[in-house]
């Protein structure tokens, strides 16, 4: 694992391999088409944006990317440099100094990858931090490797290897989510790229009052 870490901590390394795993790209073009409710004109967040492997998807004006790895962002700027990245934890993103947009102005949170990473208590404190941040009918969305009853042994050995340590079923991170007012839904996608993973898309949306 430790081994696997510093070859991924490398951006260029971290980029090739998504590459491939990801059918140079059809892979996140099918999933963003069919779940990421971004269109031109909406403010986007992409939570722990990496090396900007989402970046393209969006127009500058509408994007900023976050991430705590001074190495992925700076490898994401010197390919977008149009685009504005934040080198900060998200949990300090009310008071980044920000050019795009403002922490207010959000309208779509995303997250690829990144929840997985996060143990439970963490997980919540991420999504009430987003609840607070979004308007009423404000959206977030999720895709993580995840674990299901019924899943192909294969896909669950490959996804219990990835790097992020709390792989979860979509069930769970579903509840985590709700537990801090979102109205969430959770879908499975298995066939989304090169190798056998198993996707745990949610989709969350902030209700108001009214």
């Amino acid at each position: 694992m430790q081994g696997k870490e510093l070859i991924l901590g490398i951006p260029l390394a971290y980029e090739t391999f998504q590459a491939f795993v990801g059918k140079f790209g059809k892979s996140r073009r099918y999933l963003y088409s069919k779940y990421l409710p971004y269109t031109p004109g909406v403010k986007t967040l992409d939570l722990g944006c990496g090396p900007g492997t989402s970046t393209a998807f969006f127009r500058q004006e509408d994007y900023i990317g976050i991430d705590i790895s001074p190495d992925y962002l700076a490898f994401a700027q010197d390919r977008f440099p149009n685009h504005e990245f934040i080198n900060d934890d998200f949990l300090n993103w009310h008071n980044c100094n920000l050019r795009t947009f403002r922490p207010h102005e959000v309208e779509l949170i995303f997250a690829m990858g990144l929840f997985h990473h996060l143990p439970d208590d963490m997980c919540k404190t991420f999504f009430s931090h987003a609840f607070r941040i979004l308007p009423d009918n404000g959206r977030m969305v999720t895709m993580d490797g995840c674990t299901h009853k019924e899943q192909w042994p294969l896909a669950k050995f490959v996804v219990q290897q990835d790097r992020g340590r709390y792989v979860r079923d979509a069930e769970h991170l579903r509840k985590l989510a709700e537990s801090t007012g979102f109205q969430a839904v959770a879908t499975i996608e298995e066939n989304a790229y090169n190798i056998p993973y198993t996707t745990a898309i949610l989709s969350l949306v902030k209700k108001g009052n009214s």
